[in-house]
């Protein structure tokens, strides 16, 4: 995005591969427990950008350094 102006930009899309809530399209997010957060399927990350990831505020954060 950078050196673009922003009436270029129509829609940015953000990716995510899931983390521990892939495949539960109607899990209440307000009930996950900090266990469950953390328990990525495809790596470990440490607690912080574990809990980022599933939030998915890591994606908020890679907006801002883009």
């Amino acid at each position: 995005l950078q050196g673009c102006r922003a009436e270029d930009v129509r829609r940015i899309i953000l990716t995510a591969s899931g983390g521990p809530f892939h495949g539960h399209p109607e899990i209440d997010l307000t009930t996950v427990t900090r266990a469950q957060a953390l328990a990525h399927p495809n790596w470990s990350m440490g607690e912080k950008i574990s809990i980022d990831s599933a939030t998915l505020m890591n994606k908020g954060l890679e907006v801002i350094e883009a």
